[in-house]
């Protein structure tokens, strides 16, 4: 959890980057209106504190091969911490899944999956979730399309 304040300064230049972290540290100044030797000792600080995780390429998925996407709802026989903790620990291990998170009501944990083909998610479930045997139920909804992807994270 965040415990170091956050001036004017510091937010624009995380939406600024959490747009396009390829601007250059002088077109960021410019942008910003602040020196680069300002912005730079700023991002610095960003990254030391853990504010900026990492940068990546966000990489357009259309012009790759389709692949098998879903959200699949896990629910648990127990609902114990070391339930959720064990099960957690293998989930996040596994190159299929792109987010894993705890969630309250109907299912324990969801997880958001993406394999080349449907034969791999059959695999996935039989070799991951259907062999822990605190799974109760699994339920997954298959993307048909997506109409946004976001990464920005809401600052103010």
């Amino acid at each position: 959890m965040q415990t170091h304040e956050l001036d004017e300064l510091d937010i624009k230049l995380l939406k600024a980057l959490q747009n396009d972290s390829t601007m250059t540290n002088q077109s960021l100044s410019q942008k910003l209106h602040s020196s680069p030797a300002t912005c730079l000792r700023r991002i610095s600080r960003l990254k030391s504190l853990g504010f900026i995780k990492k940068e990546v390429m966000l990489l357009n998925p259309n012009m790759f091969p389709e692949s098998v996407k879903a959200i699949v709802e896990i629910t648990l026989e127990k609902q114990t911490a070391e339930a959720i903790s064990n099960i957690e620990k293998v989930l996040i291990k596994e190159q299929a899944v792109k987010q894993c998170y705890r969630v309250a009501a109907n299912s324990d944990i969801v997880i958001v999956i993406d394999v080349p083909m449907m034969s791999d998610y059959h695999d996935f479930v039989q070799r991951v979730l259907s062999s822990h045997y605190h799974v109760r139920n699994i339920r997954a909804l298959f993307i048909t399309h997506q109409s946004k992807f976001d990464t920005a994270i809401p600052i103010k």
